[in-house]
């Protein structure tokens, strides 16, 4: 879903993945907020999202999903644009691969669609941290983990654990 809702070649799946990608994040922020600003021991006053690498036509769609319903619509406001992304990849982040613009001051939950190895996130958060605003907390929707590499076979434990927890709304990711 996470990767149809951006690059399905049908609008239909796209459109429909986006709901379902909208829904799940405004449904868990919704159950979860207070938890959230328990554990970074602050609320935020913006939300934000770590913007693609590449350029678009469109807004992002992590973005569409946000304007979708409240209170994520009024609390957004898009700080950040792409730099010199050419300096984040899967092994490093950079200080200078997203720009922050009018963040000074701001309290921002930040917001991302997938998470891989972090790189870009850690990019975002530093970026809005040097425009001098503070990083109350990140989410993030779905998490890529690789099983393939014979190296690390805890990953693939990991995965196989987690596969038998059932998912429910009412579990905090905190808890």
């Amino acid at each position: 879903m996470l990767k149809d809702y951006k690059r399905s070649p049908d609008a239909r799946v796209r459109e429909r993945h986006l709901l379902q990608v909208g829904a799940i994040l405004h449904r868990f922020l919704f159950n979860h907020r207070d938890h959230i600003a328990a554990a970074a021991q602050s609320y935020w006053d913006f939300v934000t999202i770590v913007p693609t690498k590449g350029q678009r036509e469109e807004s992002h769609p992590l973005e569409q999903a946000i304007l979708l319903g409240e209170p994520l619509r009024d609390e957004y406001e898009r700080l950040l644009e792409p730099a010199d992304v050419g300096r984040i990849d899967r092994a490093a982040s950079s200080d200078r691969g997203y720009k922050a613009s009018n963040a000074e001051g701001k309290k921002v939950l930040l917001l991302d669609d997938t998470f891989t190895t972090g790189a870009t996130f850690q990019s975002a958060a530093s970026a809005l941290t040097l425009g001098g605003a503070q990083v109350v907390a990140g989410v993030v929707i779905g998490r890529v983990v690789d099983t393939s590499n014979p190296d690390y076979p805890e990953k693939l434990e990991l995965w196989e654990q987690q596969r038998l927890v059932r998912f429910s709304f009412d579990t905090c990711c905190l808890e």
